[in-house]
């Protein structure tokens, strides 16, 4: 609190000193100037409160953006970095309460989401501005081809709303990742961050334990109940999930946490818990990208792994829901699309794809059809949407419609630059190099079975973690080059 205190005292005499340069005012009379400033904002808060009530209603939740916006503003000023780390910790448990504080404005649904999206990017800005000595060039490679190329998909875009709203969602993961990157300084930095991520968990996986136990929230398809948790879909929920899942087991495993025998045992059941939730979700590709991390950690680190997961693989399919779910990918249990035509989930995958890509005309096989043109343009295309605006479940797919094959070496060229920068982590630490490293490859992997561009609180969640791990590695290559110097 003090910090807070000290760091409020030093911004309201720094903006003194700023008036009095600026105006040319007597030093006496700055401070005067400055409570008149403050008056007039605190009055016309007064005078716009009762239209903005009017305008939401009784809505709770949408009445929670205008107090959400200001205490962001006062926590921007206060701490910029905190602010960023109470952004991660609180952003998984968020979706679903930021959907309902949503409010139209000009034919624009904005709400406390958009704030905090607002506010990261703000946050990025405002530390490479504070400290431009710590901004390097190679945070700017991937990502920057990447978003010139989505910001000309907006020109061309059919749905110039939809396009805009996931380019901004583009802007806000690339200033999480660059506020991953500045959070770190240290060793202890990345733990902290690492700590962030998994902490984050615990009120998703505390309310999905309550759905479960009271049947509530649920969601329901073709695979019978899911639970989403405070996420908007279960293949979300799911997906970070398996992020939370790695650094877990990257808690227990790694020499920087130094744990003791009830905080390992804690971590551990933690552990199983997350892999229960995970099964609940009923989301297969996240189902194998773990058992493949644990796998490839198997045949590297710890052989016992391998056995650890052929028999906790074997009883899983006994499971109820888990075995069918497998069995769906072979065809043996078909998924109804529509009343004619049964069909299993990937053939159902199948049918939308061919039936973009037959669709595309040969002229649009470089630039495309501009960004969120897939589920603009799929009630045209595809035969059996049912006027249902889908996604094309496959982000290569779906980018080489929207953006072309320039488009697609872009997306596939910033996840592999990612692994350029953290590839130095393995000097010094193989785990952290390991868990990173793979989940980049999964991501990669299972974007060709899912619309994981479209989730961005588990977007923001693989990116902050890179950006950390890409300042560990920066860091470790200045230490050993240090310490191996004559």
């Amino acid at each position: 609190m003090s910090e807070l205190v000290g760091r409020l005292h030093r911004d309201a005499s720094m903006l003194e000193r700023l008036v009095t340069r600026r105006f040319g005012l007597p030093a006496d009379s700055t401070a005067v100037v400055i409570w008149v400033i403050v008056a007039l904002v605190a009055v016309s808060a007064g005078i716009l409160v009762p239209p903005y009530v009017s305008v939401m209603g009784d809505s709770l939740m949408k009445l929670v953006a205008l107090p959400a916006a200001l205490f962001l503003t006062f926590f921007l000023l206060a701490s910029r970095s905190n602010l960023l780390r109470l952004i991660i910790l609180i952003r998984a448990s968020g979706d679903v309460v930021f959907e309902s504080t949503r409010f139209g404005v000009g034919g624009a649904q904005i709400g406390v989401g958009g704030l905090l999206n607002g506010c990261v990017i703000l946050i990025a800005v405002m530390l490479v501005l504070e400290h431009p000595a710590r901004f390097k060039r190679e945070l700017v490679r991937g990502w920057g081809w990447f978003l010139a190329i989505a910001f000309f998909g907006i020109i061309v875009s059919p749905d110039h709303g939809a396009a805009i709203r996931l380019y901004l969602q583009l802007l806000s993961t690339f200033a999480v990742f660059v506020g991953g990157w500045y959070l770190v300084e240290s060793t202890d930095g990345f733990k902290t961050c690492v700590k962030l991520i998994v902490w984050s968990s615990v009120v998703p996986v505390v309310y999905g334990a309550y759905q479960f136990a009271t049947g509530s929230g649920v969601f329901y398809d073709d695979a019978g109940i899911r639970y989403q948790s405070t996420f908007t879909h279960p293949n979300v929920f799911a997906f970070y999930l398996a992020l939370a899942i790695s650094l877990t087991f990257y808690v227990l495993k790694s020499p920087l946490f130094r744990l003791g025998g009830w905080s390992k045992l804690m971590i551990a059941l933690y552990l199983v818990a997350l892999i229960v939730m995970l099964g609940l979700t009923k989301t297969r590709s996240a189902w194998i990208a773990v058992a493949a991390i644990f796998f490839v950690y198997g045949l590297f680190f710890e052989r016992r792994y391998l056995i650890y997961l052929l028999g906790g693989g074997a009883l899983a399919l006994f499971i109820p829901g888990v075995g069918d779910r497998m069995l769906e990918i072979i065809g043996q249990k078909p998924v109804l699309i529509s009343s004619y035509t049964p069909l299993n989930s990937f053939e159902w995958r199948q049918s939308i794809w061919t039936s973009a890509l037959a669709w595309m005309s040969p002229t649009r096989y470089l630039t495309g059809y501009g960004l969120e043109a897939f589920p603009a343009l799929s009630t045209t295309f595809f035969a059996e949407s049912n006027n249902i605006h889908y996604g094309a479940h496959n982000d290569y797919v779906q980018m080489f419609f929207e953006l072309g094959a320039i488009g697609v070496a872009a997306f596939v060229g910033l996840y592999l630059y990612s692994i350029r920068l953290v590839r130095g982590l393995f000097r010094t630490d193989r785990l952290a190099g390991f868990v990173t490293v793979s989940l980049v490859v999964e991501y990669l992997v299972v974007a060709a079975s899912d619309n994981m561009m479209q989730y961005l609180a588990f977007n923001w969640y693989v990116w902050f973690l890179l950006g950390a791990g890409a300042a560990l590695a920066v860091l470790s290559k200045t230490t050993t080059a240090e310490t191996t110097s004559p």
